[in-house]
């Protein structure tokens, strides 16, 4: 502000001052004095204002600005102590009579009120900012400070292996704490956006490179990395324990059903069916069982991916129960081979139970005709006896005839014998023999009669007491 107009103002005035108080040189050179003291301070500090006022650059910079701008915000009570001055400086020179010299003091005074406002108004706006910016850097350190230790947290547990668990339960377990990293992973996005803008805020202020694009693109993909890598652990256990718990279910299931197919083959077994429909059903209950060998296979191939993602001896015991599966699978269809080996034994031994008897029938059948031929030519020759006298002639024939007779039930007496034998390895069998049993016996009682004729086979009553015997077993 130019200050000519005190030294013109004053000079005249005092020419002209002849009718009121008299004024020293002494106080209007301490007006004029005090008056230049406060604009060349005003003018001073505007001067630090302008060198200061400015946030862009570095943090130390804006630090240095900042002290710089506290020491101006302090030297306020110096220059409101100036500008009194000034104001007392005044005082008398607004008591002078001469009404213009008094105008001129209070515009000068009002002009210099406004430029101490517009001083102090400019001191603290300047503070203010520079301390805005600065208070503001501090704090995203700080919060970019925490962010990047929790990064950094984050970063050694993930990269940590996968710790291998005992079994499902422990799992579960994993899998639960997984989510909360996630979730707390998630939660931090919000904090990542208020520090980005924060850090746009402040390049726009500051231009620092601490702060630009690439700081914050760099953050952003940090925080990112961090996002995914947990996501991804999060799917890989959740993929663990999905597969254990198939593995149980699954091998649970498949136990269940060895358990109903063993069931299924006892109640066949203890069933009242022929052999054949037996096997029909064993066969049946036999290609189910063996088709499940896949289902089988499939759980044996879960179990090895399921050892590979647990513990030592938690995969020994998962080894353990895919090996048991195996094995029940392996005794169930070991049941089916001897039940059905056993039928098949049964069906052999009813076959050749029916052969034996079918030849048997046969070798009664033809003694029986052999029998009764017999009986049917010794009454043709009694008949031919009671008709006429018997001649010498005659009496020899007949002799013949009952020689032949003799000497064909000698020769059938093997026979008989055998049909003793076949009856009794018929007895061998489960199975009822009974009838032929007693067509045995009929044909022994009738070859017994006709030893009354002189022909007396061997042990012929021990054998019929022996069939009778058997036979009432049945």
């Amino acid at each position: 502000m130019p200050v000519s107009w005190l030294k013109d103002g004053f000079h005249s005035r005092k020419s002209n001052s002849g009718s009121g108080p008299a004024m020293t040189q002494q106080e209007q050179q301490k007006f004029v004095d005090r008056f230049r003291e406060a604009l060349a301070w005003m003018q001073a500090i505007q001067e630090q204002l302008r060198a200061n006022d400015n946030t862009a650059g570095p943090r130390d910079a804006l630090e240095a600005r900042l002290r710089e701008t506290e020491k101006i915000y302090h030297s306020k009570d110096e220059g409101q102590m100036i500008v009194d001055q000034v104001m007392m400086a005044a005082e008398k020179l607004l008591q002078n009579g001469d009404k213009e010299l008094r105008n001129s003091t209070n515009s000068k005074l009002k002009e210099l009120k406004s430029q101490w406002e517009e001083t102090t108004t400019s001191i603290v706006y300047c503070h203010s900012r520079i301390e805005w910016v600065w208070l503001h850097w501090i704090e995203y350190l700080k919060a970019y400070g925490e962010f990047e230790q929790w990064l950094a947290k984050q970063r050694r547990l993930l990269d940590l292996k996968v710790e291998l668990q005992l079994g499902l339960k422990e799992k579960m377990w994993q899998l639960d704490q997984q989510r909360v990293m996630v979730n707390d992973v998630n939660s931090h996005a919000a904090l990542l956006e208020r520090l980005l803008d924060e850090a746009d805020v402040l390049h726009g202020r500051t231009e620092d490179p601490s702060v630009n694009a690439q700081t914050q693109q760099r953050l952003q993909e940090d925080y990112n990395d961090v996002r995914d890598q947990a996501k991804e652990r999060l799917m890989l256990l959740q993929k663990i324990s999905d597969d254990h718990q198939m593995f149980n279910s699954d091998a649970q299931k498949f136990q269940s059903w060895l358990v109903s197919k063993t069931r299924h083959l006892t109640k066949l077994m203890k069933q009242d069916q022929t052999p054949e429909n037996k096997l029909k059903d064993l066969k049946t209950l036999d290609e189910s069982v063996a088709c499940e060998e896949e289902t089988l296979q499939q759980i044996e191939f879960m179990a090895e991916a399921v050892r590979a993602n647990t513990s030592p001896a938690g995969a020994e015991a998962v080894q353990e129960e895919a090996e048991e599966l195996r094995l029940g699978w392996q005794r169930l269809r070991h049941g089916l081979c001897v039940a059905e080996d056993g039928l098949h034994c049964s069906l052999d031994s009813h076959s050749q139970y029916q052969t034996r008897c079918y030849k048997l029938g046969e070798e009664i059948g033809r003694i029986r005709v052999l029998l009764q031929e017999l009986d049917q030519e010794l009454e043709d020759t009694q008949e031919s006896k009671s008709c006429s006298e018997t001649t010498e002639e005659q009496m020899e024939g007949q002799w013949r005839k009952y020689s032949g007779v003799r000497n064909t039930l000698a020769g059938k007496e093997s026979q008989v014998e055998l049909l003793k034998s076949q009856l009794k390895e018929l007895f061998r069998f489960s199975e009822d023999s009974r009838h032929l049993s007693d067509d045995v016996l009929a044909v022994v009682k009738e070859h017994q009669r006709w030893e009354e004729y002189g022909v007396k086979p061997s042990a012929s009553l021990t054998w019929q007491t022996q069939c009778r015997g058997v036979s009432s077993q049945f």
